[in-house]
């Protein structure tokens, strides 16, 4: 099979392949195996960039011969724009379902939120992260705290 792209569609495409390689690579170190067929396919397109003379938006390794997408089309362009608005996103929509599912927790106990029916559990839960939603939409982090934890006599 033969897919054919205009310059326009295959920048798009370079963009959504730095995308998705920041999914799986953005907090691990090395490349692992499990990655492996993105990263060969990733290459693939990457060394097609001269066909539509986007050689400016890919760079080559002279160590490792790999090509790579160049800083000012990665970090500095739409992608990363991209790639912080869904981290914002997802950083408060998971600060607010994991306080509210803590305090559901806590409130509840294990044991009676077993017994309760999916309906129920839901409802109660999504009450519990509103509070937070509500929260964090007017003050941001600004009142969040850590709390000390009192010291055992084993410390003092």
């Amino acid at each position: 099979m033969k897919l054919n792209f205009s310059k326009k569609e295959y920048a798009a495409l370079l963009e959504m392949l730095y995308m998705a390689d920041w999914v799986l690579h953005a907090h691990s170190e090395e490349k692992g195996e499990s990655t492996e067929e993105y990263r060969l396919l990733m290459q693939k397109a990457l060394e097609a960039a001269k066909d539509f003379n986007l050689e400016e938006a890919v760079g080559r390794d002279d160590r490792t011969g790999e090509y790579y997408l160049t800083r000012r089309f990665g970090e500095e362009g739409r992608p990363m724009q991209e790639i912080e608005r869904f981290e914002n996103y997802t950083f408060w929509a998971e600060l607010v379902h994991r306080l509210g599912r803590r305090d559901f927790i806590r409130l509840y106990g294990e044991e009676r939120i077993k017994q309760m029916n999916l309906e129920e559990r839901y409802q109660t839960e999504s009450e519990m992260q509103v509070r937070y939603d509500e929260e964090f939409a007017q003050y941001g982090l600004e009142r969040l705290e850590i709390m000390k934890a009192a010291k055992s006599s084993n410390e003092q």
